[in-house]
């Protein structure tokens, strides 16, 4: 008994990794676009998806002077986006794993599908954050979109 349902067929290995591998791509850019990620310079500044550094990032690169402190601040900045990311990737790795180990398939295609839906959802919320000089402000994906990724303050 595999713990697989009477009614249900039972994947072959090879298809198991494959809707493994889906399923781990998926947590993986679902978490790019959602999971609140901490930036940091030289201390936590604040926590904003992983895609809203890479477009920072960029404007960065486009900006920044190619003398020592502007290659600085680029090796920093690359390092933290690859570092992050890598820690995502990780993260959706294990997650996968342990779905598609304790559970059938169709199971675990379900939790993920709950997991990808509770990342887009909480994103309405205000749960990402900016650290000023005195106070912590929260707030919700489109804002931090607006502010970092268009440059505009936002309502």
């Amino acid at each position: 008994m595999d713990g697989s349902l009477p009614h249900e067929p039972v994947a072959s290995r090879e298809e198991r990794r494959v809707l493994r591998r889906g399923a781990t791509r998926a947590v993986f850019a679902t978490a790019v676009f959602f999971a609140p990620a901490p930036f940091w310079m030289l201390f936590v500044v604040g926590l904003v998806p992983l895609s809203c550094l890479v477009v920072l990032f960029g404007r960065v690169i486009a900006v920044a002077e190619p003398d020592g402190g502007g290659l600085l601040a680029r090796a920093i900045l690359l390092a933290h986006v690859l570092v992050d990311g890598a820690i995502l990737y990780v993260a959706a790795t294990v997650i996968c794993r342990l779905l598609f180990a304790l559970c059938p398939p169709r199971v675990a295609l379900t939790a993920v599908a709950l997991l990808l839906a509770v990342l887009v959802i909480a994103s309405f919320f205000p749960i990402y954050l900016f650290a000023g000089d005195t106070d912590v402000e929260r707030f919700t994906l489109w804002r931090v979109w607006r502010m970092l990724v268009i440059g505009d303050g936002g309502p």
